[in-house]
């Protein structure tokens, strides 16, 4: 979760939300609206101190300066192509809020660009204990993602890094869609490739089976240098997780697909 003057800085902005949550009535919510949405729906944030206007966003991720669609696509299944609109909607908030001193300016910047969907209103949450942080930071309802959802959201991921990170430059991303979990093929170089597969109900627990299950994928399909990168969003872990010495898993994270996918690639 970042602020516009906190981006190296994710928990301190979580922490900030929390303490905001008792002084409702000097925050503002900052909502986004995404095409084909009836509802606005609260993104985030706003508050003032005698210097500066402030904001916070769980949905407002980098990862080495690179916006992270994960939370907004997992946050908006059905509304997924908007997420490219909504990290240009938030350049263009955060830059309002360097240029604004009171949350009122903010409130009508936004009314006056509506092109943007974005909006602020008071906080006034469902039970005057509710903090910031419980209503905008929870975690994705995988219920109601449907898998092909989630897939999509992976696959946007894994394609953004592969087009912006050095490390990944010149690799070729090919779509699977066969029925099965495997999501892709990243063709890493001539002959050897890393087969990317989501599955939404296993976590850790279930890895070791998974992995003796890819290991029997990779040789049906692949070849003895190719390698299997698994998405378990159900997996809470930092960074990768090397499974087999071909298999490795990471949960839904966006630094830590970017690490796994880095880490598949070496010979």
């Amino acid at each position: 979760m970042q602020n516009h003057d906190a981006n190296r800085n994710v928990p301190a902005a979580a922490g900030a939300l929390h303490q905001l949550g008792r002084r409702r009535s000097s925050v503002l919510l900052l909502e986004y609206r995404p095409t084909g949405v009836r509802s606005p729906c609260a993104i985030g944030a706003v508050w003032c101190d005698e210097r500066r206007v402030h904001w916070a966003s769980p949905l407002n991720r980098r990862f080495e300066g690179l916006f992270n669609p994960l939370p907004f696509m997992l946050r908006f299944p059905e509304a997924q192509e908007n997420w490219a609109h909504f990290a240009l909607a938030l350049e263009w908030f955060g830059s309002a809020c360097i240029a604004a001193r009171t949350a009122l300016q903010i409130r009508t910047c936004c009314e006056s660009e509506p092109g943007w969907h974005l909006s602020c209103r008071a906080n006034d949450g469902p039970t005057p204990w509710m903090d910031l942080a419980t209503q905008l930071n929870g975690p994705p309802d995988w219920k109601r993602i449907p898998d092909v959802r989630l897939r999509t959201a992976v696959f946007e991921a894994v394609a953004l890094l592969v087009r912006e990170r050095v490390e990944l430059y010149g690799m070729a991303l090919e779509a699977v869609d066969d029925g099965s979990q495997d999501l892709a093929w990243l063709h890493v170089t001539e002959g050897r490739r890393t087969l990317l597969a989501v599955h939404a109900n296993a976590g850790l627990a279930e890895a070791t089976a998974l992995a003796l299950e890819s290991e029997e994928r990779l040789r049906a399909v692949g070849q003895p240098v190719d390698r299997m990168l698994w998405v378990l969003p159900q997996m809470r872990a930092a960074g990768p997780i090397r499974l087999q010495r071909r298999i490795t898993a990471v949960g839904a994270d966006f630094a830590a697909l970017a690490r796994g996918l880095a880490e598949s690639s070496r010979a």
